[in-house]
């Protein structure tokens, strides 16, 4: 049985931006479009990070087809080259984005960073906890986070990404119960089967 996941930390953010996600149409079959520009600089000062985990459910595929099933959400999800943006439709309510540091070679280079996991956030070798953070969208489905946010105390509506690190993360986009949302969740990017066990929906 999924526990539910940590209170977030900040209140809701603002609105834009674009990728899609739906039954398995968008790219010629896929579920996730994303839009980038890169830039440079890693998310967070040089040190090692490392990871977190749990969650809350929701399973299976997306159905395939050329039409999208009325559960499907369609996602669209930009690194512009200041901010983050996010919007999502045809989902429930109660949204909350998680973005964690898979990729890029962040476990051989001193660990990743996931403390905007939503979950257990980032612990140093030294012990030092770090969030968790967690990202609400406004009830329009919607979030801006501006780049370089301080890790030590992430502001509402600021990420340690930046564009640069596209490539390198991975997303967990959850609809909470005690928001009003259903309680499921979907993950994609660099490597989303960490959030399986928790039942979330992969999409490609």
């Amino acid at each position: 049985m999924p526990r539910p996941a940590p209170r977030p930390i900040f209140p809701a953010s603002p609105p834009r931006l674009l990728l899609r996600v739906a039954g398995i149409s968008a790219i010629a079959a896929g579920c996730v479009i994303v839009e980038e520009k890169s830039s440079d600089g890693p998310p967070m000062p040089h040190g090692p990070h490392v990871g977190g985990d749990p969650g809350h459910g929701g399973g299976g595929a997306p159905p395939a087809g050329d039409s999208a099933a009325p559960e499907d959400w369609d996602v669209a999800l930009t690194w512009g080259e200041e901010a983050l943006t996010i919007e999502v439709s045809n989902a429930p309510g109660g949204l909350w984005l998680g973005i964690v540091e898979t990729g890029g070679g962040c476990a051989t280079a001193g660990g990743c960073w996931d403390g905007e996991d939503c979950r257990d956030g980032y612990t140093s070798p030294a012990g030092v906890q770090l969030g968790p953070y967690c990202h609400p969208l406004d009830a329009d489905g919607r979030a801006t986070l501006e780049y370089g946010g301080d890790i030590t105390a992430l502001a509402p509506g600021t990420t340690a990404f930046r564009s640069g690190w596209a490539g390198r993360a991975t997303f967990v986009l959850e609809s909470r119960a005690a928001d009003g949302g259903d309680g499921t969740c979907r993950a994609w990017g660099d490597d989303p089967s960490r959030f399986l066990a928790e039942g979330c929906t992969l999409l490609p």
